[in-house]
């Protein structure tokens, strides 16, 4: 059986849509868990409001749902077979995420970079 890795694009940002290139999701998973966005993580997290809201636009772009040459629904070259649910505001962060990584059809689920919500 073969192993489930979808591929999906990455943009360097919500605000620089070029140069976008293609990831499998195991790679995804290994650069989310390295902290390679660490520190621009840590600078949203400190953040609110507004200027939240504008730190966390340069954050690299993730589209697990397919490869994209634009980030927009015309844009779509291929559906990765992945759907994404962003949950805001999470409470009791570890029970929640534990129910949802138990589901068969959870892929992973990790703490969204504003730290109150969970991305699945």
């Amino acid at each position: 059986m073969e192993k489930f890795n979808p591929v999906f694009t990455i943009f360097p940002s919500l605000k620089e849509v070029s140069d976008p290139h293609n990831m499998s999701l195991e790679n995804a998973i290994v650069r989310i868990k390295s902290g390679k966005c660490k520190k621009q993580v840590e600078i949203v997290r400190a953040l609110a409001g507004d200027e939240r809201r504008e730190a966390k636009k340069l954050l690299p772009a993730y589209t697990f749902s397919g490869t994209f040459k634009k980030r927009n629904a015309a844009g779509i070259i291929n559906h990765s077979g992945l759907i994404i649910i962003d949950f805001d505001h999470v409470k009791e962060y570890d029970i929640f995420r534990a129910k949802l990584i138990s589901n068969p059809y959870t892929c992973v689920a990790f703490r969204s970079p504003s730290g109150d919500g969970l991305k699945v």
